[in-house]
């Protein structure tokens, strides 16, 4: 892809106020190309596999750690995840998943993602809410309260609940580290 600007030697030599950004333009629109792309992949794959999910569809249980029912299912939450941290600005590399079981996080359960931006290589941790069932967990579907991304600290700065349901990120264990919120619906 090229991008060219043009100016006329005719322009003032001052710069505007409003300047824009042809990096972060670049970059909004790739990610917005990334996800139609990356929407299209999901749709193919839940018709190829024939696979949808919903409230009720068992995805995972805690064996010692989170288990996947089948590895289906986890390629979903792969892409799902993939597809929250492009609208949140990250394009997510997965390395695990943990769960944050609903009685260390004020009545909500959670799927823990941890990775990495795959651009600047921040680490990134994002929370997926899930339902707890009798059989195991479901990814929470309908009337989801939203997706939690936390991002900027290895040691720290992960995704929890509060008692009324807000999201927010633990403090970074590391001196001198930022840790930032992106929450989605």
């Amino acid at each position: 892809m090229l991008f060219i600007a043009c100016s006329s030697e005719h322009e003032t030599k001052t710069a505007p106020t409003d300047i824009i950004d042809s990096n972060e333009i670049q970059t909004k629109f790739l990610f917005r190309e990334a996800l139609k792309d990356l929407d299209i992949k999901i749709k193919n794959f839940k018709n190829e596999k024939k696979l949808e999910l919903s409230n009720d569809l068992i995805i995972g249980q805690d064996n010692n750690g989170f288990v996947f029912k089948e590895e289906n299912i986890k390629e979903l939450i792969s892409l799902q995840t993939k597809r929250v941290g492009l609208l949140t600005g990250y394009d997510i590399v997965i390395s695990e998943f943990d769960l944050l079981k609903a009685n260390d996080n004020d009545g909500y359960p959670m799927l823990i993602v941890k990775g990495y931006c795959n651009q600047s290589k921040e680490v990134l941790s994002v929370g997926l809410d899930l339902l707890k069932l009798e059989k195991g967990y479901s990814y929470r579907v309908e009337d989801p309260i939203s997706s939690v991304v936390c991002a900027g600290c290895r040691r720290g700065c992960n995704p929890k609940r509060d008692i009324s349901g807000d999201g927010y990120c633990t403090e970074c264990k590391i001196s001198n580290s930022n840790c930032t919120k992106t929450e989605t619906l």
